[in-house]
């Protein structure tokens, strides 16, 4: 195989490595504004249906454990993907990706912080609420809600930073 075939299969490789990252990203972006629907659609349910919040806390905390885990899932190959970008960026001494110019970049605080404003204000907070809405029912399936956002808390705090 000739330098310049390996080369061509390097830019291939390359490009379908960014095209995999932007799917991801678009992959959380969906999961997050799925989960901001369920949250909608389950309040609204809620305050129509009182004496149906604790099982609709239940299912919106669930279905947030479910949207936050494959989250997670995506921001972790995403974090691969982006070294292996990185590396390829450093072999063929290119020092203005994406990649390299982002992280100075980004707002102070914490709306700067994908992880932080994702994770916590959307899949901690949307399921906590729920579950307020349906703190008059006092269920059994309000404290399965409950638990379950104590699950999604310790999923997401303990998962490493992107």
């Amino acid at each position: 195989m000739s330098e310049l075939q390996v080369g061509v299969l390097m830019e291939e490789e390359y490009r379908a490595l960014k095209g995999e990252m932007l799917l991801r990203v678009a992959i959380q972006n969906m999961t997050i504004l799925g989960t901001i629907a369920a949250f909608v659609a389950i309040a609204i349910l809620a305050t129509i249906l009182p004496n149906q919040a604790g099982p609709l806390a239940m299912i919106q905390s669930v279905a947030t454990l479910a949207l936050a885990l494959q989250w997670c899932h995506q921001g972790v190959r995403q974090c691969a993907l982006k070294q292996a970008i990185l590396r390829r960026d450093a072999e063929a001494k290119r020092t203005d990706s994406w990649e390299n110019w982002l992280p100075g970049q980004r707002p102070s605080g914490p709306l700067g912080s994908r992880w932080f404003v994702s994770t916590k204000a959307v899949f901690i907070g949307l399921p906590a609420l729920s579950t307020l809405l349906a703190l008059p029912d006092h269920g059994p399936a309000l404290w399965c809600a409950a638990g379950v956002v104590i699950l999604i808390t310790i999923a997401l705090l303990t998962n490493p930073r992107e």
